[in-house]
């Protein structure tokens, strides 16, 4: 990947800079707007399963042409077996029950301002995933900001359940649906070297819906869905979630990883000014330095992650002399009438 004058150039071809930078903070904008929205419809008198199934039912409906009509797509979902297939299973299971965990933390009096910092720590139990499952280890610096990480989310949900009074329930949400979080991206990390962009996302929120409904049915949901919330629901569904999640997914062809990372962490608190607006809640000082604390460990994390990934990566120096003695015997000296490089 290499960048050239606002274009970026990789495998997928050339994109303007500013085109995923826009791409970028539009999915940051909607994302933003995913606690207030679940909030308002919560408060519509929506119950938890009901907005997951509309959810994703909605994504799943607009992206279901590319499943028909994209032969491609149709190809891929018929080779699933074995492994692919269960990766494929837990994948939907887990993007369905990290719906339902966000919005039950919201249901149980946590702010979004709460709800967004906790699942945010999705890195920490990633790593535990990684250890658990690949017998990957973790450096020394990485467990540092995992401590401060852990800090900070023992503050933030401190901080909530003095200021509501409520129920630690709303914490234990919040976290499990950032533990869930990290399975879903573990499984679709599989996935996404088997499948393209367009099968997973589409079978995935498809196969999730019906995964909603299933569960729906089995807990007795009203399938409550007032007149008034239905704009709010459209927004949830094709800005917060279709744009808002898919667009990081995009970006990542073309921008490093950890650049991402790092830009996603600032979800938090572009949600506590949404919920400022739209909620009228103002997280005290308190939950902001909670979150501070949380944002600096991912960032102290992320970045110890990058140095030990680009040390492992580069290739031992040789010692190449007679190599070099070689090549120097055999290059003809240069012109004093060769030009030279202008720097640009």
């Amino acid at each position: 990947m290499s960048q050239q004058k606002g274009v970026i150039v990789n495998r997928a071809g050339e994109v303007p800079l500013y085109r995923v930078a826009m791409v970028m903070a539009m999915g940051l904008g909607f994302g933003a707007f995913i606690s207030p929205m679940i909030t308002i419809l919560l408060a519509m008198g929506m119950d938890t399963v009901t907005i997951t199934v509309c959810r994703t039912l909605v994504v799943g409906v607009t992206l279901m042409p590319t499943i028909i009509l994209k032969k491609e797509v149709r190809e891929e979902l018929s080779h699933l077996r074995g492994s692919i297939l269960l990766a494929f299973a837990i994948y939907c299971l887990t993007k369905t029950a990290g719906f339902l965990l966000y919005a039950e933390a919201l249901r149980a009096g946590a702010q979004a301002f709460t709800v967004a910092t906790l699942t945010n720590t999705s890195p920490v139990w990633l790593v535990l995933l990684l250890f658990v499952f690949y017998k990957e280890k973790t450096p020394w610096q990485s467990m540092i900001g995992i401590a401060i990480c852990i800090l900070g989310v023992f503050y933030v949900g401190r901080e909530n359940i003095a200021q509501l009074g409520g129920d630690i329930i709303s914490v234990v949400f919040g976290l499990s649906g950032a533990a869930v979080n990290a399975i879903n991206t573990l499984s679709g990390r599989t996935l996404r070297q088997k499948m393209s962009f367009n099968t997973l996302m589409g079978s995935g929120y498809l196969v999730s819906s019906v995964l909603a409904l299933i569960y729906a049915l089995f807990v007795g949901a009203n399938f409550y869905v007032p007149r008034q919330s239905l704009l709010p629901l459209a927004f949830l569904s094709l800005g917060c979630t279709l744009i808002g999640h898919s667009s990081s997914i995009w970006a990542v062809k073309y921008v490093n990883p950890v650049t991402l990372s790092l830009v996603n962490l600032c979800s938090p608190f572009l949600t506590a000014i949404t919920a400022y607006f739209l909620l009228n809640q103002v997280p005290n000082s308190g939950m902001l330095g909670g979150a501070v604390l949380v944002v600096s460990g991912l960032i102290i994390k992320t970045v110890a992650d990058h140095r030990v990934h680009v040390r492992q990566s580069t290739p031992p120096i040789e010692d190449s002399s007679d190599e070099t003695a070689s090549l120097t015997e055999a290059t003809p000296e240069r012109s004093e009438t060769t030009p030279e490089f202008s720097e640009a």
